[in-house]
């Protein structure tokens, strides 16, 4: 029964440590470098980078075509690369993109900044 309950405490400490995990990072202001749309990977899938790189999502950051605000969010991520805007994105450096093996952070948020 103690090695029951010992197992049963880490499994929690265990999966709750991974809930809590998916941490969020904040990127500074700065501009939209690329985009990139892919019509077959992910049904839609749509990768970006900033000018300025974001410990833990130095390549960039990935949204889902799935993604139930996937429209607006592209839309601003167009507008924004476009006229040179200036972003703040946040995203959770966790969750990584499938198609690549280098840093891609999901998209939580991207904010107009102000030039």
């Amino acid at each position: 029964m103690k090695l029951f309950l010992q197992f049963l405490l880490c499994l929690i400490f265990t999966l709750s440590s991974s809930v809590f995990s998916d941490e969020l990072t904040t990127s500074p202001y700065t501009q939209i470098e690329s985009v990139d749309a892919f019509t077959d990977f992910g049904d839609g899938d749509i990768i970006f980078n900033l000018v300025a790189k974001v410990n833990g999502c130095e390549r960039g950051y990935w949204m889902s075509k799935n993604s139930p605000g996937y429209n607006t969010t592209l839309s601003m991520i167009i507008a924004a690369y476009q006229a040179k805007t200036r972003v703040l994105v946040r995203g959770y450096s966790q969750r990584r993109w499938d198609g690549s093996a280098g840093p891609f952070c999901q998209l939580y948020s991207i904010r107009y900044v102000p030039n």
